[in-house]
């Protein structure tokens, strides 16, 4: 009887984790696909030469950004990288990135998120 209750418990415990695994795995897919598919603006939306700017982003950023996900037997963790703008002549440039990871042994969570710009003349 001893036996059959400890071997449930590892199972639940074991069942568990593999939950966790895809669910987080889930959400990480989902907003990738949610990220993918926001429209872009329309031309018609994007001021002309002389009409004050809008603030908004009318293309997706010339250099891009990179997504990804790593899932060990321990750990998932996922990433995006994103050039948010560069200038006509490549002197300024602003990304940004985010970070969040899960430890399924010691049950932590960890997010990070950063904005960075550089300047070369």
């Amino acid at each position: 009887l001893r036996y059959r209750s400890k071997s449930r418990r590892t199972f639940l415990f074991k069942l568990s984790k593999m939950a966790n695994k895809c669910i987080f795995l889930f959400v990480c897919l989902c907003s990738i696909a949610l990220i993918a598919a926001l429209p872009l603006q329309e031309d018609s939306k994007v001021p002309q030469e002389g009409q004050p700017p809008v603030l908004a982003r009318h293309v997706r950023s010339p250099d891009g950004g990179s997504v990804g996900v790593d899932v060990d037997q321990d750990s998932a963790s996922a990433h995006y990288n994103q050039n948010i703008y560069t200038s006509d002549d490549g002197s300024f440039k602003v990304d940004a990135a985010a970070q969040a990871s899960h430890n399924f042994h010691t049950n932590d969570n960890s997010y990070s998120g950063a904005i960075s710009g550089s300047f070369s003349w």
